[in-house]
């Protein structure tokens, strides 16, 4: 009885930590007129990157679940956005309209 709970408790544990692995979060910012929003610092909790000259961003080791993206453009404001991220890699685009 003591093995099949010990093995009931080790899978359980090992789906856990599954469930928990880091993925990917990945888009393209664009500015109001549809252009690249090139230089724009993509933020998630200690995780920062700056968008490329396409505009495209990537963001690695992100915690499945629903997370705080912040977007700082060029001089302007930063905004924060919820973002849900899958447990496989997700894609989230972005508009600049402030």
């Amino acid at each position: 009885m003591k093995t099949i709970l010990c093995i009931t408790l080790i899978f359980v544990c090992l789906v856990a930590a599954a469930a928990q692995r880091p993925t990917v979060l990945y888009g393209h910012i664009t500015n109001r007129d549809n252009s690249p929003a090139r230089g724009v610092v993509v933020g998630l909790g200690n995780l920062n990157v700056t968008t490329d000259n396409d505009g495209n961003y990537r963001l690695t080791f992100v915690r499945p679940g629903t997370n705080i993206v912040s977007l700082t453009p060029s001089a302007r404001a930063t905004r924060s956005y919820r973002v849900e991220v899958a447990s496989t890699p997700t894609q989230k685009d972005f508009r600049i309209d402030w």
